[in-house]
């Protein structure tokens, strides 16, 4: 093709052409490095705070973890579940619990509309995260004194609309929780 014995017309339509294809082949381009890049991963830190303190008769302890879910910016979080394991760190026993963290679920209404803290809504049973939300979730154990334990969380989610694409995230923390001072040890 000569170019002087092109039209204008034509002229302008190979250069439209060639800039459709450049532009469609830069935004697959672009795109598809924000995916790898992680911008359609939804952000989700996960933190462990512990306390521990000797019971009176220094039998046990109790041990109180919890569970801090903060959302970052970027799209809503649906929960779909929160475990913790608690293991002895010094032996190769089994963990000592496995357990579902509690009220991470929605909670059913009655007739009147009144919270039914006793029942999970059935309908929408899944805890949602908003953009910037902080969540926070606890739970109680008795554990035997003087012995070091490993907390391990795992998080389960999606986003609330991958009903097309369904997309699992995971996330986890752990922390490690030192026996408690002994009430008696110290006023000696």
């Amino acid at each position: 093709m000569d170019i002087a014995l092109c039209s204008t017309k034509e002229i302008v339509s190979v250069v439209r052409d060639v800039a459709t294809v450049l532009g469609v082949f830069g935004a697959l381009l672009f795109f598809g490095y924000k995916i790898l890049a992680g911008w359609m991963l939804i952000n989700l830190n996960v933190a462990i705070a512990t306390e521990r303190r000797t019971t009176a008769n220094d039998q046990d302890d109790h041990l109180v973890i919890k569970v801090v879910l903060e959302k970052g910016k970027v799209d809503a979080a649906r929960l779909l579940g929160v475990e913790m394991r608690l293991s002895p760190v010094e032996t190769n026993e089994a963990p000592f619990f496995v357990r579902e963290v509690s009220n991470t679920q929605r909670v059913a209404r009655n007739e009147n509309g009144r919270i039914n803290w006793d029942a999970i809504d059935t309908r929408k049973k899944y805890l949602n995260l908003s953009t910037e939300e902080r969540a926070e979730f606890a739970e109680h154990f008795r554990v035997p004194p003087d012995v070091v334990y490993r907390v391990d969380v795992v998080v389960t989610g999606d986003r609330f609309r991958d009903r097309v694409i369904p997309s699992l995230s995971q996330w986890r923390a752990s922390a490690i929780v030192l026996p408690a001072k002994s009430t008696s040890a110290s006023a000696t």
